[in-house]
């Protein structure tokens, strides 16, 4: 009847009852959904749809924005998803939304996906329905992480191949330098050379 009616308050608690009905022609619905569940509570409502929206989304293929529970279809690429309604980036194996940054500043679409990141078993590209299990995938990665001697090993040898490069730079620009000298001295060599085979020509008398 298009009547506009308010809500009540619950006697007992004070809350607002979302139980209405219309004093103008004795419709019966709920504050919160209108007539979508009438005859009903809406804890069942609810219960109710998110069971036919999961069976929705098992159907189509589809996942939750983990931002805005928007339904998202992929219909191929990569596994990192950018969500058409908030703009969130997540992981389409998993579903998280990617925050975690790497420990030297990675981005984090990049470490989410790095192979050195063994918290993950996810990967960035892999065949529709051919996506290793996650765990095999952890697994893979801890075991082409180096074992704590080969750590220990590499510190010095990082350190050794550091003063190397720098060793190899001063020397380079040593050599340069004295080929540069020595450059110099033969150009003012030559110089002097020239000019006093000139002044000589000029002091012989003519025949």
């Amino acid at each position: 009847c298009q009547k506009l009616c308010g809500p009540e308050l619950d006697s007992a608690t004070g809350a607002l009852s979302s139980s209405m009905t219309c004093t103008g022609c004795g419709s019966e619905f709920c504050y919160y959904h209108a007539a979508a569940h009438r005859g009903g509570s809406c804890e069942e409502y609810e219960k109710r749809l998110a069971a036919e929206t999961k069976c929705i989304s098992e159907s189509f293929g589809t996942k939750d924005c983990p931002k805005c529970s928007r339904q998202t279809m992929k219909g191929g690429g990569c596994n990192h998803m950018t969500c058409q309604v908030c703009r969130a980036e997540w992981c389409w194996i998993c579903g998280e939304q990617f925050s975690e940054r790497g420990p030297h500043g990675e981005g984090p679409v990049y470490w989410h996906y790095s192979e050195e990141n063994i918290e993950s078993g996810c990967q960035q590209f892999a065949e529709a329905g051919a996506h290793p299990d996650a765990e095999e995938v952890r697994l893979r990665r801890r075991d082409r992480m180096p074992g704590p001697l080969i750590k220990r090993l590499s510190l010095p040898v990082g350190a050794l191949s550091v003063a190397l490069l720098a060793l190899s730079a001063i020397l380079a620009l040593s050599l340069w330098l004295v080929l540069y000298f020595v450059s110099c001295c033969l150009a003012g060599v030559l110089r002097l050379i020239a000019r006093g085979t000139y002044v000589v020509r000029r002091a012989e008398p003519p025949e």
